[in-house]
């Protein structure tokens, strides 16, 4: 990530997006940022948000990434049995939503997601929650 990518994401964290670089709109220079932010694609570009810091990984990690690959699920398409587990799930729980997510090494694949919209299935271990 350039400097100017990273003092415009931290721009974002505290809302001072001004536009005016190179005749761009603060929300045209937001989009873009949205857009790097969460390609997800594991390269360095990563939220710069000062109070941001990516997930310890556990001292099992090995023996984890090896039982979710023998698994079979990561990057599938989806699958009516984790469809199923996923409103049920939200049922029982009487939540607005419910997700099933694997975290492999640099990602969190979704597989099933209820109540809630979902735009690409997987997302950058680093900015995942599930992590």
């Amino acid at each position: 990530m350039s400097k100017s990518q990273k003092e415009l994401a931290f721009a974002k964290a505290f809302g001072r997006l001004q536009g005016g670089s190179n005749g761009r709109t603060a929300e045209s220079e937001e989009q873009d940022l949205d857009q790097e932010l969460w390609d997800g694609d594991g390269c360095d570009i990563k939220p710069w948000h000062p109070l941001h810091t990516p997930a310890k990984i556990p001292e099992d990690e090995e023996d984890r990434l090896l039982a979710l690959e023998a698994l079979g699920v990561i990057d599938t398409p989806p699958e009516d049995e984790f469809d199923i587990l996923a409103k049920i799930t939200k049922l029982t729980f009487g939540s607005d939503s419910a997700a099933i997510n694997f975290v492999d090494a640099e990602m969190q694949w979704t597989k099933a997601c209820e109540g809630v919209g979902r735009d690409r299935d997987y997302l950058d271990r680093d900015i995942s929650f599930c992590a």
